[in-house]
C-alpha cells in the first residue's frame, strides 16, 4: 500500500518553499561552525552559507507537462511557471532521470481529480488517494478570491512525478496587510513540492514519509524554500523565515519528540522542524543533510516504513551520518528552538 503524499498547506496555514542540491558542497569553517553554534543569532545564517556553496547543477532534458484549470490567473500562471524552470535547473539532479514532470494547476477539487487520475488512468492507487485527498470535506479546492496564497502536494510514485497546486481562482498571492508588514507566506510551493520529489527519490522509496518522521522531511523543505527565495532578494528570505517563526510555539523537552509524527493542526513539524535542520546544516553543512535521506532509505530496503520502525530506522541513519542518537540530537537542539521563540524575525 502507498503512503500518504507529501503535502502543504499555505492556503491558510505555513509557509512552504524551495531548492538546493546535494554535490559539490563546501563546509562551513569549523570556526564559524563554532561560532553558530555558540551563538544562536549565527545559526541560520551558518546554515544558508553552507546552502550558497553548494554546487548547482542544471539538469536538461526534463519535459514539463502544465495544466491549468481555466480561471487560474495569468499573474499565477506565470508565477509557477518561472518558479517549475526555477526548481528544474537547481533541484532537477535529485529526481533521477524522470522523463516528465507533470505540473496540475486546479482549483476546484473536482476538476483536479478528473485531471490528476486522468493523466495515469490505469493507476488504481493513484485514483485512490485522489478520491480521499480530494473528497468533499476536504480543505482542497476552497480558495477564493482574495485569498492568501496556495497549497500543494507532491506525488513521486506514478511512473513520472506529479506536482498538483491548489491555484485558486483569483488568488493574489499575498495578503496585503502581510505585504505592508514584509511578510510572504505564499512562496515557493512549487520549489517546496519539488524537493519533496527529490527526497523521495533519494531514499529510494515511494514517498519521504516511509522513512522520515516528520519533523525533518517537512523542515527541510521548509530550509529549502527560504533559502531559495534568496532568488528575487536577500529581504525575501528573511522575510519568508520570519513568516515562518510567527506560528512558532514554544518548546519543551518533547517538542521535538512529538513532531516526529504528523500534527497538522499547529504546523509545529514544519516550523520547529525547519529550525532543527537549520541547526543540523550550520552544524554538519547541507550535502549530510541529503545523505540521512539516502541511508535511511538504504536501511529501508526500498520498503515504507511506520510508525516505530520508521523511527528505528531513522534513528540508526541519523547514528551513522551524524554519530549521535536522535535523543541526543532533541536535547542538543531544544535550546536552540527555545532561543529561537523568544527572539522572532532573527535578521539573516
Amino acid at each position: 500500500m502507498k503512503p500518504l503524499l507529501s503535502f502543504s498547506l499555505i492556503a491558510l496555514l505555513l509557509t512552504a518553499l524551495t531548492a538546493c542540491t546535494q554535490h559539490g558542497e563546501a563546509k562551513p569553517a569549523a570556526s564559524s561552525v563554532d561560532e553558530a553554534l555558540s551563538n544562536y543569532a549565527e545559526v541560520a545564517p551558518t546554515a544558508y552559507a553552507s546552502m550558497d556553496a553548494a554546487e548547482e547543477p542544471v539538469l536538461q532534458g526534463i519535459e514539463i507537462d502544465f495544466d491549468f484549470q481555466d480561471g487560474v490567473s495569468e499573474e499565477m500562471r506565470g508565477y509557477i511557471t518561472e518558479n517549475v524552470g526555477y526548481s528544474v535547473a537547481h533541484l532537477g539532479a535529485l529526481l533521477g532521470t524522470p522523463e516528465i514532470v507533470h505540473v496540475v494547476g486546479m482549483s476546484t477539487r473536482d476538476w483536479g481529480k478528473e485531471h490528476i487520475t486522468g493523466i495515469y488512468p490505469n493507476d488504481g492507487v493513484l485514483s485512490d488517494d485522489m478520491n480521499n485527498m480530494l473528497a468533499d470535506g476536504s480543505q482542497w479546492g476552497k480558495a477564493t478570491a482574495p485569498c492568501r496564497g496556495m497549497g500543494g502536494f507532491a506525488i513521486g510514485y506514478t511512473e513520472n512525478p506529479i506536482i498538483v497546486l491548489d491555484a485558486g481562482t483569483g488568488c493574489t498571492w499575498v495578503d496585503p496587510q502581510e505585504e505592508a508588514a514584509g511578510i510572504d507566506v505564499a512562496s515557493d510551493v512549487v520549489s517546496h513540492e519539488f524537493f519533496h520529489l527529490g527526497q523521495t527519490a533519494l531514499s529510494g522509496t515511494d514517498n519521504i514519509s516511509c522513512v522520515a518522521p516528520t519533523w525533518f522531511s517537512e523542515g527541510q523543505a521548509v530550509v529549502v524554500g527560504i533559502h531559495s527565495s534568496r532568488m528575487d532578494s536577500q529581504s525575501r528570505s528573511a522575510q519568508t523565515r520570519n513568516a515562518t517563526l510567527n506560528w512558532l510555539e514554544k518548546a519543551s523537552s518533547s517538542s521535538m519528540k512529538q513532531l516526529e509524527k504528523p500534527d497538522y493542526d499547529k504546523m509545529q513539524e514544519y516550523r520547529q522542524g525547519a529550525l532543527a535542520v537549520e541547526y543540523l546544516v550550520a552544524r554538519s553543512g547541507w550535502k549530510k543533510s541529503l545523505e540521512l535521506i539516502s541511508e535511511a532509505g538504504r536501511l529501508a530496503g526500498g520498503q515504507c516504513l511506520s510508525d516505530q520502525d520508521l523511527i528505528d530506522g531513522f534513528n540508526t541513519a541519523f547514528l551513522t551520518v551524524y554519530g549521535q542518537s536522535l535523543d541526543q540530537f532533541y536535547a542538543e537542539v531544544t535550546p536552540y528552538l527555545e532561543w529561537s521563540f523568544e527572539n522572532k524575525q532573527p535578521a539573516l
